[in-house]
């Protein structure tokens, strides 16, 4: 019998993936990197659970899938980075009240852009408070209430193939992920994001093992018989009980395609032009994290403007109309598609959730305004786990092969001659790893204190963060420093474990510098079986 597919014709399914690489640094008083966690936050994912709230207190259910990484979700619940939040947002409160009261000569006519911001920033300041912080366990109310379905991650957010030869680490990415969002949310998730959706036949014996239903690959992993002459399948049975969301690319690159996506028009809040790139470092340094670095305060008064004009100040309402009218247009396409079966019946969108807020400011108002006229359409917001109550996945002529939602739909932004460097580094870890387990001090209750913290350098550096910044050369500096560090964290744990003597107090500090995954144990990492090819 074929797959009934009718009852979804004309459905999406958004899928927004939160991720950050695990930045916290108690050593420094503020950390320029921290303030990756701060900006989206306030842009993104504060904004991004009052949106769902308010539709939620609307009756409406079955919004969209969220997956929230573990090193994000330590980050968000830490009391240290709650504390260096709050002390951000006065900063940037307290540099646009100085420049508002003292304009420099380059501000003088941002003063509408500069006042829209301060309210802004006033408002987020005061509702992340009233709700203490509390932003997971807002997520849990909505995913209990059917508003969103939550989805589960792996341990650090890994390029799973590239571990291929250390089964005892793709097992832990696994598992420890599933710990983890178990402990943040209170709840099991059935469907797993793969990080940078990167898939490989050989996971999939993995991936039944740690209890995945489905989980969410680019089409890049399909032949061209699969593929025909449309789009991908949206669900398809891969293998081992488990099933894949297929992306729908040509609606998904109306939103993220640098040349055609909506967050590209003239009216919308440019993400790359800061107070600090017109401010002078001995005005807006002393409201910076480093008063003699220049780094952006987060505050950006322009909007795109277009060609080789100069920018214009950034005006709030005329970048409201264009959301709404951004999101009329998609519900068209997305209206357009029922009764074409060369589109399949659903359209799966998955994005980095980060695109939304704070890559593109206006993009949380893009969302609620397609959530609210899609219905008005025709057009209807499904979640996974009901997409596949109620239709079954399409039979593929040919198995899934490797693929990532990367450049190229490959590995190679992960792996190439600017970050080669990292895997020898890694494997000689892994290696280090399993003969340590086998000296006498392990079995010690320090011991397996120090092995503990051991897997958790080694996942962390396994991370697929510091790859792809030393590819795209931003913070390159930084994210080889990581590497470098907590590799040499998890040598020195090593060689005390190995000569017997290991420093009670070292390993105390060690744990205190990175204290996520307090659930991880020592067996964790051990040796298991090699994944068959």
């Amino acid at each position: 019998m074929e797959p009934d597919q009718s009852i979804l014709q004309g459905a999406f399914l958004l899928v927004l993936h939160a991720h950050l690489p695990y930045a916290r640094h108690p050593e420094h008083p503020r950390a320029l990197e921290e303030c990756w966690l701060f900006e989206a936050i306030s842009e993104t994912y504060l904004p991004l659970i009052e949106m769902l709230e308010r539709l939620a207190a609307e009756g409406r259910r079955g919004l969209l899938a969220l997956s929230v990484s573990p090193p994000l979700a330590a980050m968000l619940e830490d009391e240290l980075l709650q504390k260096r939040f709050d002390d951000y947002l006065q900063r940037q409160c307290a540099l646009l009240e100085d420049l508002l009261e003292k304009p420099d000569p380059a501000t003088i006519d941002l003063e509408a852009p500069l006042r829209w911001h301060l309210a802004r920033i006033q408002g987020i300041a005061a509702r992340y408070h009233a709700r203490g912080g509390d932003l997971l366990g807002a997520l849990a109310r909505l995913a209990r209430a059917g508003v969103i379905e939550l989805l589960r991650t792996t341990a650090t957010h890994a390029v799973l193939p590239l571990l291929r030869h250390w089964p005892e680490s793709l097992q832990a990415q696994l598992s420890l992920g599933a710990q983890a969002h178990q402990q943040a949310f209170g709840l099991t998730a059935p469907g797993l994001w793969l990080p940078e959706c990167a898939y490989d036949p050989m996971l999939l014996p993995l991936l039944r093992r740690a209890g995945v239903n489905y989980c969410f690959l680019d089409a890049a992993c399909l032949t061209s018989q699969d593929l025909g002459a449309g789009e991908a399948p949206p669900m398809a049975e891969l293998g081992e009980r488990v099933v894949g969301f297929f992306r729908h690319n040509g609606l998904s690159r109306l939103v993220w395609d640098a040349q055609i996506g909506y967050p590209h028009h003239a009216a919308y809040r440019e993400f790359h032009h800061d107070l600090s790139d017109l401010l002078p470092l001995k005005r807006i340094g002393p409201y910076l994290a480093h008063a003699q670095i220049a780094s952006p305060s987060g505050v950006k008064p322009y909007c795109v403007t277009g060609g080789s004009a100069p920018k214009a100040p950034y005006d709030p309402a005329a970048a409201q109309t264009q959301a709404r009218a951004d999101a009329a247009h998609f519900v068209e396409q997305l209206a357009a598609r029922r009764g074409d079966h060369t589109q399949g019946p659903i359209a799966v969108l998955p994005f980095d959730a980060e695109l939304f807020g704070h890559w593109w400011l206006e993009g949380i108002d893009w969302l609620e305004a397609l959530l609210r006229a899609a219905p008005q359409a025709g057009v209807t917001s499904t979640l996974p786990a009901a997409a596949m109550g109620q239709a079954a996945p399409t039979p593929l002529h040919h198995p899934a092969r490797a693929a990532t939602w990367g450049r190229d739909g490959d590995n190679s932004a992960w792996l190439n001659p600017r970050n080669a460097w990292v895997y020898p580094l890694l494997d000689q870890a892994h290696i280090r790893l399993r003969a340590v387990y086998d000296a006498p001090e392990a079995d010690s209750d320090a011991g397996q204190r120090a092995l503990c913290h051991m897997g958790r350098c080694l996942l962390l550096a396994q991370a697929s963060d510091w790859p792809f910044l030393l590819d795209h050369g931003a913070h390159s500096d930084y994210a080889a420093g990581r590497v470098k560090s907590y590799l040499a964290r998890f040598h020195h744990l090593a060689t005390q474990v190995q000569s017997g003597v290991i420093s009670a107090s070292e390993l105390t500090l060690l744990e205190e510098l990175d204290p996520i995954f307090p659930r991880l144990t020592a067996q964790m990492l051990q040796c298991c079986e090699i994944v068959g090819e």
